[in-house]
């Protein structure tokens, strides 16, 4: 009963909501690693979606998103080789600046979302008020926006009582902290929920306007494997759109399969705050201006946290690179060239077609002409042969004897036996005897006779 057999498999395939090709399809998909720079939380979002609606795996992937473990740095884990591609903020330039061969796909948040939340109580409303303040925050370039803020004002690092750290939950609350870093999708949610006031300094507001979270690879993953990178980040960004237009079923999804430790009502927060940030309906999901990371790069420079921006150049990923123009115009003279040159090819070899008809046809003729004659001569022999043996002439006369045995004249005899044809005439002895007289005078008046 192999029909039957086949036929328990296909229902349970179905059963299973499988087909058997993609049963065993994971065999062949593609094993890489997304390195996460926080825990699971909204702020991934389209990682997910990507991920739960199967477009990795028809990308030909089989993703591992992998949160934050010991080392939170995302950057650090991609140049180890330990994932091929990371999610992390604008740092991702200033290590490119530095010299890491970094490369960046996409940026998803198209304004950063760090900043400094401070307490109402604190009376801090403007970064200058941040001076000789305790301040909670990493200042190892990992929030580096916060930092050019500082120095577009004027104000270094070592003007603050710097804390440094990342923040935990009661460093919101600490009273011996005066403000902390935060992203604005997230911490704020602690105060909210508290009902505790707040101030948030934004970077923005002093002209620091960054990219947020980025998606980014390697220089060695983007020279092994570049069509990879082009559907892994296809794939994601096809991600992000389904969960910004379905911020509720991917909530759903963090809560259940990742079990993130927020609420419903925080990753509602954070997904609201987000599509400030990201602005799906007015930006394309990922677009990045080359213009603004140079602008970001010049900054960069001009506070001398890197001595250049000359590594910029091959930084930002284009899935769609301009057309070599160079190259085409190249390949249409080198066409043109090779086009012309068959032309003269067969131009020469035309006219030497010709020249060889031509001594083939000279050739030809020779030869007919050469064939004709010999026929000419073989006939001519022919008729001297018809004349060769023993002929009988008679002595006084000089008549022939023909093989009828009548007796005719030479002339005669030789006509009709060949095609020579006779004139008659005098020769110049029997002219003189048989016409003496005009002989004489002939040769009186011209010295000859004719």
């Amino acid at each position: 009963m192999p029909n039957a057999s086949r036929l328990l498999k296909l229902l349970f395939f179905v059963h299973c909501g499988l087909c058997p090709f993609t049963l065993f399809a994971a065999d062949s998909l593609d094993k890489v690693v997304l390195q996460l720079r926080w825990t699971h939380q909204f702020q991934f979002a389209g990682y997910y979606a990507a991920l739960e609606q199967g477009y990795y795996q028809e990308a030909g992937l089989d993703v591992e998103i992998r949160p934050r473990g010991e080392s939170p740095n995302a950057i650090e884990e991609v140049l180890a080789g330990n994932a091929q591609y990371g999610a992390t903020n604008s740092s991702l330039l200033l290590k490119r600046l530095q010299g890491e061969p970094l490369v960046a796909l996409a940026a998803i948040m198209q304004h950063s979302p760090l900043v400094w939340v401070a307490r109402l109580d604190e009376g801090i409303n403007h970064i200058q008020d941040l001076v000789s303040r305790r301040v909670k925050m990493a200042s190892a370039g990992i929030e580096v926006e916060l930092v050019a803020a500082l120095n577009q004002e004027g104000v270094g690092l070592d003007d603050l009582e710097v804390v440094d750290g990342f923040a935990s939950y009661d460093d919101y609350f600490a009273p011996e902290l005066d403000a902390v870093a935060a992203y604005i999708t997230n911490q704020p949610y602690y105060l909210q929920e508290r009902e505790v006031g707040y101030v948030i300094i934004r970077p923005s507001t002093y002209g620091i306007d960054f990219y947020g979270d980025c998606l980014f690879t390697s220089e060695q993953e983007m020279q092994d494997h570049p069509e990879r990178v082009k559907a892994f980040r296809a794939a994601s960004l096809r991600g992000w759109e389904y969960a910004m237009r379905n911020p509720d079923e991917i909530i759903t999804l963090i809560i259940d399969k990742y079990q993130s430790d927020k609420s419903r009502a925080h990753l509602q927060f954070e997904a609201q705050r987000m599509a400030q940030l990201l602005m799906p309906d007015v930006i394309e999901v990922g677009h990045m201006n080359p213009g603004r990371w140079q602008h970001m790069a010049d900054i960069f420079v001009g506070y001398g946290l890197v001595d250049d921006s000359a590594r910029l150049k091959g930084f930002v990923y284009d899935p769609n690179p301009p057309v070599d123009e160079g190259y085409y115009r190249r390949l249409l003279f080198g066409s043109a060239a090779a086009v012309l040159l068959s032309a003269l090819i067969a131009l020469a070899l035309y006219r030497f077609n010709l020249r060889l008809r031509k001594e083939i046809g000279l050739r030809t003729e020779a030869e007919q002409k050469k064939e004709r004659l010999i026929e000419e001569l073989s006939a001519a022999l022919n008729d001297v042969e018809t004349l060769s043996g023993l002929l009988p002439i008679c002595s006084y006369c000089k008549k022939i004897r023909d093989e009828e045995g009548t007796w005719q004249r030479i002339d005669s005899y030789i006509e009709s036996r060949s095609s020579a044809v006779f004139s008659h005439g005098m020769c110049e002895e029997c002219f003189q005897e048989h016409q003496p007289d005009i002989y004489q005078r002939m040769k009186e008046q011209n010295g000859q006779p004719d």
